[in-house]
């Protein structure tokens, strides 16, 4: 004796064609919630922060790029206060970093980490990187008018000395390669 379910029990594809909007809409609610957290400004955690070895209340803000090989975008700060826009990157995402100041037509400076003193280029392997070099950083500030006080030629001394890799900067920021 066989009897037939169907009539109390739906197949599958009227199962699937009831529950689609439904699914649709799940799905929509998603997608839109992570393209809002796509857009949300970066938090202070997010930041990856390079304090100045010389003068500890300079310190280098970086927000991380939005893509894979993007520019990181930030600014030095001395004591909380926005001094000087600056971008940090790679060309096409790769290679040596570049550092240079937002909306300047002049060439960008390259960036030089450095590990355990040394400079991370001229090691065999990729090591973490605990501090960079921003040549040209100094002058940077000097010629955009940070000389006149006692305070400003101290920036100037450490803004030209090592900044030490803090909190925030991502593996693919601090080691020696990008992979």
């Amino acid at each position: 004796m066989t009897t037939c379910h169907s009539a109390t029990r739906p197949d599958s594809r009227q199962f699937f064609q009831r529950a689609l909007p439904g699914l649709q809409l799940v799905a929509v609610v998603l997608l839109t919630l992570l393209a809002l957290q796509m857009d949300a400004p970066h938090s202070a955690e997010q930041l990856c922060r390079l304090r100045s070895a010389q003068l500890p209340e300079a310190e280098i803000r970086l927000s991380p790029p939005d893509g894979a090989h993007g520019q990181w975008k930030g600014a030095l700060y001395l004591r909380h206060q926005s001094l000087l826009p600056i971008t940090l990157g790679s060309f096409q995402g790769y290679g040596s970093k570049v550092w240079s100041i937002v909306g300047s037509s002049e060439r960008g400076e390259y960036a030089i980490p450095f590990s355990a003193g040394l400079p991370t280029d001229s090691l065999e392997t990729a090591v973490r990187v605990d501090a960079y070099l921003f040549p040209g950083l100094g002058a940077a500030l000097y010629y955009g008018g940070h000389r006149s006080t006692d305070a400003d030629l101290r920036l100037l001394r450490a803004a030209e000395g090592f900044w030490q890799v803090g909190a925030g900067c991502r593996a693919r920021f601090v080691f020696g390669t990008d992979s």
